[in-house]
């Protein structure tokens, strides 16, 4: 295929050709070893920069048990520190999502441990702690958040108000069942319509999944915008807090609402064999 920026990249894969057909803006594989030029499968100008102790080159889910990836599939490591930065292209860029704006994020995660009460991040934009950005911008964040020791699907945004309270201004939607930790690889997504809280629709293993908005609950309000980072797998500096411990694989981000039969599709697993 060829890349935004005419970079005529490798022939894909069933499973990165599975994504494509669905339009993505911005498609991360991990596929390669060069930390300071992670490519992203549809938009050169969006490759990562990976920090601390993020690691290139690991084992992804791979066959006999997930059946829709590659033999060689590789993966990030985000081991509790660490994480990779993508820089904002500017103004109206297509990681910028406001009011109206549809937006589905999309990931592979392999969770070593969570912990109790814990909120970490799997792709977020905003709210990295950068000099001259408010310090809650967060546009929008694909999380997991620890309810009753499981893991649950968790999408959060700021609203454009941005005030000083913090609870008055977050909106963030929970799924109401999640996977154990340590339990191998799981597909997670979310889709939302700014400004529709109704709208909002979570996946864990390419399934539905319903939710429960907390915080300042549900909002016809767009979030904050500005050109501030997005970061896969941590927020808020590197907090360890908020950081992922375990593997991150295939984050995609699309601005619209990928169709549920097509989700369906990304995750099959043979469970008689080993992870």
């Amino acid at each position: 295929m060829l890349a935004a920026c005419g970079h005529v990249r490798a022939e894909t894969d069933p499973y990165e050709a599975a994504v494509l057909a669905d339009r993505p803006v911005a498609y991360w594989r991990f596929e390669g070893d060069k930390r300071t030029a992670i490519e992203n499968a549809v938009d050169d100008t969006l490759q990562g920069h990976a920090v601390g102790s993020a690691s290139l080159g690991k084992a992804g889910a791979r066959p006999p048990r997930y059946l829709t990836t590659s033999k060689s599939n590789k993966a990030l490591e985000v081991p509790g520190t660490g994480y990779i930065k993508v820089k904002d292209p500017g103004e109206n860029s297509v990681l910028d999502f406001d009011v109206g704006d549809t937006i589905t994020l999309e990931a592979w995660v392999n969770l070593y441990t969570l912990g109790k009460g814990k909120n970490i991040y799997v792709v977020g934009k905003g709210r990295t702690n950068n000099s001259g950005f408010p310090r809650e911008n967060q546009n929008y964040a694909l999380r997991l958040r620890d309810i009753e020791g499981t893991a649950r699907v968790s999408f959060l945004f700021r609203n454009g108000r941005n005030g000083k309270d913090s609870d008055a201004d977050y909106h963030r939607w929970n799924s109401d069942r999640g996977f154990a930790p340590g339990t191998g690889w799981h597909h997670i997504a979310v889709s939302y319509t700014f400004g529709q809280p109704e709208s909002v629709q979570g996946y864990i293993d390419g399934k539905p999944v319903d939710g429960t908005w907390d915080m300042a609950g549900k909002t016809k309000d767009g979030p904050v915008v500005d050109n501030d980072e997005l970061w896969i797998g941590s927020a808020l500096g590197g907090s360890p807090g908020n950081t992922f411990n375990g593997q991150i694989d295939e984050v995609a981000i699309y601005r619209h609402a990928v169709p549920a039969d097509r989700l369906d599709e990304r995750y099959r697993i043979d469970a008689e064999k080993p992870a």
